[in-house]
């Protein structure tokens, strides 16, 4: 996800300075988490945004697999990635 996302934001000459993630999990319930950058990220070719991106929303999508946000051990069956805030 945040492959293609990255590559829309440097087509148009985007930067970021939020994003979100959400789930869903088996028996549809939704939850969310966010962050902001501080100074935002410019999208350019050396690969750097992407790669701060993919870390953060794998920082967000952790504790989603953490038994006391999952206690019952349901399954997650959808994940997505937001981008807000852009410049």
């Amino acid at each position: 996800m945040a492959e293609r996302i990255i590559g829309k934001l440097r087509k148009k000459n985007f930067g970021l300075s939020h994003h979100n993630l959400d789930r869903a999990i088996s028996d549809f319930q939704t939850s969310n988490r966010s962050r902001s950058f501080k100074s935002g990220i410019t999208v350019n070719n050396n690969g750097q945004a992407l790669e701060v991106l993919k870390q953060e929303a794998l920082s967000l999508l952790l504790p989603f697999f953490d038994a006391r946000e999952n206690p019952r051990g349901k399954a997650i069956r959808l994940v997505g990635l937001r981008l807000e805030k852009l410049f």
